[in-house]
């Protein structure tokens, strides 16, 4: 679960719900990885398609830019 901050504030208007696969690529979002980086991580922990997987993160960075979450 994601719960946005401000100011030391939390924004209960807009909690996110992150499945399990979301999370582990959440956690993996570090300014460091890059989104291959991720993708490849995801294929190991779930042993999923490649191509699979870099759907799966580029969806989830894009949508997380689109709700300000992060910026890509």
């Amino acid at each position: 679960m994601l719960i946005p901050v401000a100011n030391n504030i939390a924004d209960m208007n807009s909690v996110y719900t992150l499945n399990e696969s979301g999370a582990f690529i959440w956690e993996l979002i570090d300014g460091k990885r890059s989104a291959g980086e991720i993708a490849d991580a995801l294929v190991e922990e779930y042993n999923v398609d490649r191509g699979v997987a870099e759907s799966d993160v580029n969806s989830f960075m894009s949508d997380m830019s689109k709700y300000l979450i992060i910026n890509i």
